[in-house]
């Protein structure tokens, strides 16, 4: 949740940044927006390493301070600490039992976290992002300026994810999937035909002119309180330790592959289908792809990673951290 909470923030920086400049100031603009990447390397210092890295040096009294401070003191870290010893020797080993590979619930996972990532990109988020300005200067943005309705829409991102924070506890994230998609695919909706509207009536633009900026605010709100944030985060705690940095890879690779055939084929896209049917497309992916969610993705609320690891695989508590903890052969 995180992760996407600040690739919302860094987003919206971006369009802080290209408001307050102007457009001749365009050296200051990319040296500013590259600058804040610095204030990593002073703040990275000031974690520890991960406790990953110190069982992999056998270390496992820091592993434990490590686990500790990334917890808290209140955390109790005995289960994690196991399965962070089984991640540990799986890694070492790079083997991938035939078991785990065959598994139907580590193939539903590796598809639930596919069709997460196909609502974000065929659902024409990064898109949507990518040409905002054009699309608000295109569509209009009512009694803002563009410029301004992108800070509008970064304020918009970043408050929603915080919002999905609370909310994911609460609902879960197969429901917040589903409610997410559904709407992204209303809003989507909307926004194609009020293109159509002012396809057919140019007089409809005068009327309805607030309509381009609310949908495309309410799209990327509805982005952000569901498909953005728990797209990412199904990587973390959906497979098995076995498979866990190779399914993530493929996954991730899926997405940005997805983003990158979407973003060069959109310009194709609006010469053959006009705006209003390309939205419409759009949203028919969210609804697909958001029923496929709903019936693969699993509801973990309140489930420790121990026991997540052991429902992937399906086997009764405690016999996963048994099958490959130490001192076993």
């Amino acid at each position: 949740m995180y992760f996407h909470l600040l690739i919302d923030c860094g987003i919206m920086y971006a369009f802080v940044i290209a408001h307050v400049l102007d457009e001749e100031d365009a050296v200051w603009r990319y040296s500013l927006t590259c600058a804040v990447t610095c204030l990593m390397i002073p703040l990275i210092n000031l974690l520890p390493e991960s406790p990953l890295r110190y069982l992999a040096r056998n270390d496992e009294t820091n592993a434990r301070i490590s686990l500790k401070w990334f917890r808290g003191h209140a955390y109790k870290i005995d289960a994690e600490m196991e399965e962070l010893k089984r991640l540990s020797l799986a890694v070492r080993s790079g083997k991938i039992t035939r078991e785990v590979l065959w598994n139907w619930r580590v193939a539903r996972s590796f598809l639930a976290c596919l069709f997460a990532f196909l609502t974000q990109q065929l659902g024409g988020v990064n898109i949507m992002l990518f040409y905002s300005l054009i699309l608000f200067d295109f569509g209009g943005s009512g009694y803002l300026t563009v410029s301004e309705q992108t800070v509008v829409l970064g304020v918009v991102q970043v408050l929603s994810c915080l919002i999905a924070t609370g909310l994911i506890d609460i609902l879960g994230r197969r429901i917040l999937l589903v409610i997410s998609s559904a709407l992204m695919g209303l809003f989507l909706i909307l926004l194609g035909w009020f293109h159509d509207l002012r396809e057919r009536d140019p007089e409809y633009d005068d009327i309805y002119y607030w309509m381009s900026p609310a949908w495309t605010t309410l799209f990327f709100a509805a982005y952000n309180l569901g498909v953005g944030p728990i797209s990412w985060s199904l990587l973390g705690d959906s497979f098995p330790m076995e498979v866990r940095a190779t399914a993530a890879a493929c996954a991730a690779a899926f997405n940005w592959l997805l983003s990158l055939i979407a973003t060069m084929t959109f310009g194709e896209m609006l010469d053959t289908l006009g705006v209003p049917r390309s939205m419409w497309l759009f949203a028919s992916f969210c609804w697909l792809a958001g029923a496929l969610c709903a019936l693969l993705v699993k509801d973990t609320r309140g489930h420790s990673l121990a026991k997540i690891q052991e429902e992937s695989l399906g086997v009764e508590e405690g016999q996963a951290v048994e099958r490959d903890s130490p001192g076993r052969t």
